[in-house]
């Protein structure tokens, strides 16, 4: 009988490390995607916020249009990627599932970095990094396209921050 309980008692320590031993491993393995995850998303993300808008909108006189200036300020979230090894930017509209086509990533002569998203719709995004300042537009309306009953054409700029 007390065989058994030596016994028994070995195989409860050897059990406990065992599951120290996991715990550990699980804990290093948890840190480990946790950091690998947080260096992907903070490795280049910004939120853009409008600062001002302004466009064109219908008048009151049928088929005039008048100039003016929105109270929208919605915000914009850019985040980098990568794909086949390369650098891919892309921009949302906080809100919305759709992204801007592929962003292209160039430098100008003044040795400042762009990202510009043109998209088939007529809108475009351009964001310089070194000064976290943007400019988005949107050139599609019902001043063109009369289907499009209650969008307006209009520019917006605003500033951008890392998060």
């Amino acid at each position: 009988y007390s065989i058994f309980i030596v016994v028994r008692l070995k195989l409860k320590i050897n059990a406990d490390k065992c599951l120290i031993h996991l715990e550990i491993i699980m804990k290093s393995f948890v840190f480990t995607l946790l950091f690998l995850v947080s260096a992907q998303v903070s490795a280049e993300q910004w939120l853009c916020v409008t600062e001002n808008m302004v466009g064109f909108r219908p008048a009151e006189k049928p088929g005039d249009w008048q100039s003016t200036k929105f109270n929208d300020k919605p915000k914009f979230l850019i985040s980098a990627s990568q794909e086949q090894g390369q650098s891919v930017y892309k921009v949302k509209e906080l809100g919305s599932n759709r992204e801007f086509a592929t962003c292209h990533y160039y430098v100008n002569e003044m040795d400042e970095y762009y990202i510009l998203c043109p998209d088939k719709y007529g809108s475009a995004f351009l964001f310089n990094k070194n000064r976290n300042r943007f400019q988005f537009s949107n050139v599609l309306g019902e001043y063109i396209y009369p289907y499009l009953k209650g969008r307006s054409p209009y520019m917006s700029i605003g500033l951008c921050s890392t998060f």
